[in-house]
């Protein structure tokens, strides 16, 4: 045998578990019951179940800049954050959310300013690009997903197409640095889907 490198059980449970889950993901059954159960919350739009979905590889920035963002309610951190008040038009697309964040400091907040768990959610891409100096391509296992945006999204953020439907935590910390602190723009694809009818814009 010839030694390629030293290794520990950490790589051992890893190489695992990583086979047992790929191994799964040509049974439809089991990928549904995975997403229903652990990810309902990715699953809950009608669209994403009789829609028309598509790749695509995204040409220009401002594709992602565009995009309508998460809101959550009056204690969540998109809120505390990230929306200003009065809200105005345009007021949950990515680059408001981004300039945002700049104003409040977000990405400087400590453990201390915003707690243990929010900030290993939020902090984690932000610190890897940071550290590394650029961001990963976001293509494959790791592209970002959008869905077409409902009347009411549209009404509020008129730049916008689309809703950022997975991605948001990677692509907000990407984007801020890219403002920013100039990073390069790597490269993205992204699943999109349409919906299959006119009613979903009533």
């Amino acid at each position: 045998m010839n030694l390629l490198a030293q290794s520990s059980v950490k790589e051992y449970m890893r190489t695992y578990v990583e086979r047992d889950f790929f191994k799964n993901l040509d049974n439809e059954d089991w990928v549904r019951h995975e997403m229903g159960c652990k990810h309902i919350g990715k699953m809950d739009k009608g669209i994403l179940w009789d829609g028309k979905w598509a790749k695509y590889k995204i040409e220009d920035k401002t594709e992602i800049e565009n995009l309508v963002c998460l809101e959550g309610g009056k204690d969540h951190w998109t809120t505390k954050n990230l929306i200003k008040f009065p809200k105005t038009l345009n007021y949950r697309i990515l680059s408001t959310y981004v300039k945002n964040a700049k104003d409040s400091n977000y990405f400087e907040k400590t453990i201390e300013d915003i707690g243990e768990k929010e900030y290993w959610n939020r902090m984690h891409y932000f610190n890897k690009f940071r550290e590394d100096g650029f961001a990963q391509n976001f293509t494959g296992r790791n592209r970002i997903v959008f869905r077409r945006t409902t009347a009411d999204e549209h009404t509020k953020n008129p730049n916008a197409t689309y809703y950022l439907h997975d991605g948001f935590g990677r692509m907000l910390p990407l984007f801020y640095l890219i403002t920013f602190e100039k990073f390069p723009m790597p490269e993205i694809e992204a699943l999109v889907v349409e919906p299959s009818n006119q009613e979903y814009f009533l």
